[in-house]
């Protein structure tokens, strides 16, 4: 069984090929590596599938890039022998090495943009996110096989280089995701 990772989410970036925040998504000099689910801050992310806890780690920070708040990402190895990477994370709820269940909380949703440090020169879909009110979402990947550490990733985003194998579309694989917990995806 899957489930969908937001049960609160109000806007899935990604359904849409043209929307910002989808899989692949040009963003001139860099592509998104994975899809946006837009919920509220403090909102629960559950686990999709049964699987291990790979890494519990730092996302996103300020000291990186001004307009960012500190963020956190959970790397899990899935049953069905997917990795996902659920980022962007104001809080984790599970540590390394842990099992989960399918539906399992295992962090909140966390506000990755900071409004206030977001200025004229900062990229134009981050620009439209603010307008938007969209700074807060659940930043997932999936992969094939274990992501390898790539020295042009930054933030959820590959710059100039090519997709690699093992990363897939998240909207893909949540095509069979089942609501939990008797929450509707939305």
């Amino acid at each position: 069984m899957r489930c969908w990772p937001v049960p609160r989410s109000f806007q899935v970036q990604g359904a849409d090929f043209r929307a910002p925040g989808h899989f692949w998504e040009d963003r001139g000099d860099r592509r998104h590596c994975g899809m946006d689910i837009h919920a509220p801050a403090g909102s629960d992310v559950l686990a999709v599938e049964a699987g291990e806890v790979v890494t519990v780690a730092p996302f996103t920070s300020p000291e990186t890039i001004p307009y960012w708040n500190e963020t956190f990402y959970v790397l899990i190895r899935h049953e069905s022998g997917h990795f996902c990477k659920y980022a962007e994370l104001g809080a984790t709820a599970v540590l390394q090495g842990e099992p989960v269940e399918a539906g399992q909380v295992i962090g909140q949703v966390g506000m990755v943009l900071n409004d206030q440090a977001i200025r004229a020169d900062a990229p134009l879909y981050i620009q439209k996110l603010k307008e938007a009110g969209l700074g807060s979402m659940l930043h997932l990947e999936v992969y094939r096989a274990m992501p390898r550490p790539l020295p042009n990733y930054l933030g959820g985003n590959l710059f100039g280089a090519p997709r690699p194998a093992e990363l897939v579309d998240p909207a893909q694989y949540l095509k069979t995701a089942l609501t939990c917990c008797g929450l509707q995806k939305t």
